[in-house]
């Protein structure tokens, strides 16, 4: 049998071994809870190191594209391929360049459409097409002058005597008839 105080005692040596457990557990919690807070610590400067190496290896792979990209136009330069932006200009139809309606269906007769077209074409190939003459010729290259255009060169040799424009073109003797010039007048120039 036990006596009262005996049982006091065991139950207070019993308090006191769980306190001591608890303040023991206690302590070993605080323990795990900052090594586990160090090794956070740890794992985010790893993370802030990963990202500025992240930064830096974006940093000189956009470097690297843009001395690619340079390296690329130093040798389309080099090779006379110059990307050049496709021109707009030459996908406008004839009908944008306010021609005459006799110029333009001479123009569509031959099945050009486009200026692009258009400005694939000399004076020397245009001046054949069914009614189209020095003053369609003319027409054309003041719109295509207007849009800093130009019809393609004629060909070496070519004369234009025939139908009335001479060597020159007809760009050139329409500008000089509006200054004044008259068929037939010397255009020689003399030293």
């Amino acid at each position: 049998m036990t006596t009262i105080a005996s049982v006091t005692y065991d139950r207070a040596a019993f308090w006191r071994r769980t306190a001591l457990r608890s303040q023991e557990q206690c302590v070993q919690y605080l323990e795990r809870i900052e090594e586990q807070d160090t090794q956070m610590r740890r794992m985010q400067d790893l993370i802030l190191e990963l990202n500025k190496e992240a930064v830096d290896l974006q940093a000189a792979y956009e470097n690297r594209g843009r001395r690619i990209a340079d390296l690329e136009e130093e040798y389309a330069t080099a090779m006379g391929q110059v990307n050049i932006a496709p021109d707009t200009r030459l996908d406008e139809p004839i009908d944008e360049l306010n021609l005459t309606t006799r110029t333009r269906n001479a123009l569509m007769r031959e099945g050009i459409a486009t200026v692009g077209a258009l400005v694939k074409k000399s004076p020397s190939e245009l001046i054949e097409y069914r009614n189209f003459g020095v003053r369609s010729l003319n027409e054309v290259e003041e719109q295509l002058v207007e849009r800093d255009l130009e019809l393609a060169a004629n060909p070496p040799g070519w004369d234009g005597e025939i139908y009335g424009i001479g060597s020159v073109g007809a760009g050139v003797l329409g500008t000089l008839a509006s200054s004044g010039f008259k068929s037939g007048q010397d255009l020689s120039i003399q030293k």
